[in-house]
């Protein structure tokens, strides 16, 4: 995939079959910026299907051998892991340096970096100009389509001297 110029918006539809893999979505910063500013979203975050849920939990419990318990042990009940959820985390890194990453469970974000702060998980570094690479992990994804958005802005761009 070719840099995106700023500022860049991107709709992507993901199915079950995207589930534990990644993609990266590189863009160029022209200029130094005071700030990059990252909005994430996804949607649908929870899996509706009550009766498919309890039937993965259940075969997943099955897998890992946690229907065999003690007699002081107690098997966890499928419903104790419910709702089921798609999760997607973004990292971001800056021509092959970590700026960090949101490894977080909530669908909709917006993140902040820069040398007057940035938002927790990333590095307070300089907005330079250059090559920036935002990695999308796509974790799981139980619903046939999940939207994702995510779209990236610099703030405050410098000019050259």
């Amino acid at each position: 995939m070719n840099p995106a110029p700023l500022p860049f918006f991107l709709v992507r539809d993901l199915t079950p079959q995207d589930s534990r893999s990644s993609f990266e979505i590189p863009f160029r910063l022209d200029r130094d910026a005071e700030r990059l500013e990252i909005s994430f979203s996804y949607e649908p975050k929870e899996f509706a299907d009550r009766k498919e849920s309890l039937r993965m939990v259940a075969a997943c419990l099955d897998r890992s051998g946690n229907d065999r318990t003690g007699a002081e042990e107690v098997a966890p009940q499928p419903e104790s892991f419910l709702p089921l959820s798609n999760l997607i985390t973004l990292s971001l890194d800056r021509e092959g340096q970590y700026i960090g990453c949101a490894h977080r469970h909530d669908p909709v974000q917006f993140h902040r970096i820069g040398l007057e702060g940035s938002s927790p998980g990333f590095l307070t570094v300089p907005v330079l100009a250059g090559l920036w690479r935002l990695v999308v992990s796509v974790h799981c994804i139980l619903n046939p389509i999940c939207r994702m958005r995510v779209s990236v802005v610099a703030r405050g761009a410098k000019e050259s001297s």
